[in-house]
């Protein structure tokens, strides 16, 4: 099967569920902010719409960092989810702050793995010294 390129800047192309969307221009390329709502409960996500992807390679560029005024320390998640249903979804988190931290044990947990509902970040952290 063909790649398929899907514009996340097309108005409509997706969905969020606790987060705001703003189509934004970074680094000279078209791009799509996509900012956590504060006073949200529940997964902080954007869905793609329209896409029949199942199983392959997802290729994107993500950057991300602390919202103004966090604290330091502040790791500045950013992430992929895929898999979405109704009941759950898998997902991959980058804290790139971690990856350039001093702190080898932070450097260890710049990248992290999510199965929601079965497997959250809580129970994929329990018995890795410093994980969360």
């Amino acid at each position: 099967m063909p790649a398929a390129i899907v514009d996340l800047t097309a108005t409509g192309a997706l969905r969020p569920h606790n987060v705001a969307i703003e189509k934004v221009t970074y680094r000279g390329k078209q791009a799509v902010r996509v900012t956590e709502q504060r006073s949200a409960t529940g997964p902080a996500i954007a869905v793609v719409l329209g896409s029949d992807f199942r199983d392959g390679t997802l290729e994107v560029e993500i950057a991300s960092e602390p919202a103004p005024g966090a604290p330091e320390g502040s790791r500045g998640f950013a992430g992929l989810a895929f898999r979405v249903a109704d009941d759950g979804f898998e997902a991959i988190y980058l804290r790139p702050t971690n990856g350039r931290a001093d702190d080898q044990l932070r450097r260890n947990h710049s990248v992290q793995y999510v199965s929601e509902p079965g497997y959250p970040v809580v129970q994929a952290a329990r018995g890795v010294a410093g994980a969360l």
